[in-house]
């Protein structure tokens, strides 16, 4: 048996295939970012929200685990990934990667293409059909993550909290989360994931994008990625521009129009990366 994940800062997603390559089942837990948890944190995930799902005899059934996490850019946090795993699967031979290289393999396959990432945070790389060749320092949602779920809602908090909004959206904001900026300052401040806090906002701004004001934010948002970020990659010229994540899937008007203005071509936009991965995983050999 295989059992594959797509890991970001909020969700991890696992997609278990049997013997045969048939897809057993999928499951959800939390998210594994390697960059903000301990040891005993991803640790306690797996065991209380992973293993359960994979009792006895699944567990010694399974042989592989191909595990694609954010955070996983250097193979010290590989490591810190794989020494939890195997704990909770001692037999399987673990192999652990950027979430960056399995956004990839959903989208290309063995194509070449400019990979990007829009979900609670933000990446993009060129992909040459098998590695990732270019890609860029993630600088998290301190410095960077430009058109992400992290991005756009920070953005929406910034305006309320600075009273920076038009009236009407001010009070549709208060209205939607009934708390004053001195008690949502307070509150970020003390989030134990400070990333996952701001998101949250970009669901707001989800439900009003029909609204200019809101609309041109998200648009703001999505310039700034690829000004930041694919700009970066002459390859962008003359290669499609495939995205994944929940924020590319929600706001995929307003990211086809930033695309366009760019002079770019847009190529696959999907939600969730692990449906293209067990495709892969099926068609593999391994």
């Amino acid at each position: 048996m295989i059992l594959i994940a797509d890991s970001g800062a909020t969700t991890t997603d696992w997609g278990l295939l049997n013997s045969n390559l048939t897809v057993n089942k999928y499951i959800k837990t939390a998210g594994l970012n390697a960059n903000y948890l301990t040891d005993l944190e991803i640790y306690t995930i797996l065991f209380n929200e992973l293993k359960p799902h994979i009792l006895s005899p699944i567990a010694e059934k399974i042989t592989h685990v191909f595990f694609y996490g954010s955070g996983c850019s250097t193979e010290e946090k590989q490591q810190k990934i794989k020494n939890q795993i195997v704990k909770i699967i001692p037999n399987a031979a673990v192999s652990v990667y950027h979430d960056i290289l399995g956004a990839a393999v959903s989208l290309c396959g063995n194509d070449m293409g400019i990979v990007c990432i829009l979900g609670t945070g933000s990446n993009a790389c060129f992909y040459d059909g098998k590695n990732i060749k270019k890609t860029l320092l993630s600088l998290g949602y301190f410095l960077g993550d430009e058109g992400s779920g992290t991005h756009i809602g920070k953005k929406m908090l910034y305006a309320y909290l600075k009273n920076k909004m038009p009236q009407d959206i001010y009070h549709l904001f208060y209205s939607t989360y009934k708390k004053q900026p001195e008690d949502m300052v307070a509150e970020m401040y003390a989030a134990p994931k400070v990333g996952a806090y701001l998101a949250q906002f970009a669901h707001f701004a989800s439900e009003n994008v029909h609204i200019p004001y809101i609309q041109n934010t998200v648009k703001e948002c999505f310039n700034d990625f690829l000004r930041e970020q694919v700009a970066q990659f002459d390859e962008a010229k003359h290669l499609p521009l495939g995205f994944v994540g929940s924020i590319a899937a929600v706001f995929h008007k307003e990211l086809k129009s930033v695309v366009d203005e760019f002079g770019y071509t847009l190529g696959k936009i999907i939600q969730n990366p692990i449906n293209g991965l067990v495709e892969f995983y099926q068609k593999a050999e391994i």
